[in-house]
């Protein structure tokens, strides 16, 4: 029933996982089992220990690691706070740059791979609070 709210409220093209506390709408590319997993785990260290850019090491990884198909090592209870939405947008080509940041908040930018692959920006555009948290994700192919 709470993913079939969730799905409701974030419209077509969401998956909820009510268990996980996690919604994702957006594009993801092809590559989305790592792009989520990368925006998932940096989300959650910046909430949890304010870490971003090149403090935020944990993450290395984290794109075949399924550990971060879920909220793993949040402060607090996430299922029960609105949760996380990570919502993706692809960009146009930045040249090999990193692409810029949507929301209020830098957290992470990615480089899935080489020629090809895609190159993500995280950030946040709500920190997690009661109502949950959202993360945005931009990105386009090197």
């Amino acid at each position: 029933m709470a993913a079939v709210v969730l799905l409701s409220l974030f419209g077509p093209g969401s998956t909820a996982n009510a268990a996980t506390g996690l919604t994702f709408r957006g594009d993801f590319s092809w590559n989305s089992t790592a792009m989520k997993r990368y925006a998932v785990c940096a989300f959650v260290a910046y909430e949890n220990n304010n870490e971003t850019g090149s403090r935020l090491t944990r993450c290395d990884g984290a794109g075949s690691n399924s550990k971060y198909d879920s909220l793993q090592g949040w402060a607090g209870n996430p299922t029960s706070n609105g949760g996380v939405l990570i919502d993706a947008q692809r960009v146009g080509y930045q040249g090999g740059k990193c692409p810029t940041m949507r929301g209020y908040a830098y957290i992470k930018c990615y480089y899935l791979g080489g020629k090809g692959a895609p190159v993500m920006t995280v950030s946040a555009s709500s920190n997690a609070n009661f109502a949950g948290g959202t993360a945005l994700v931009s990105w386009y192919y090197q």
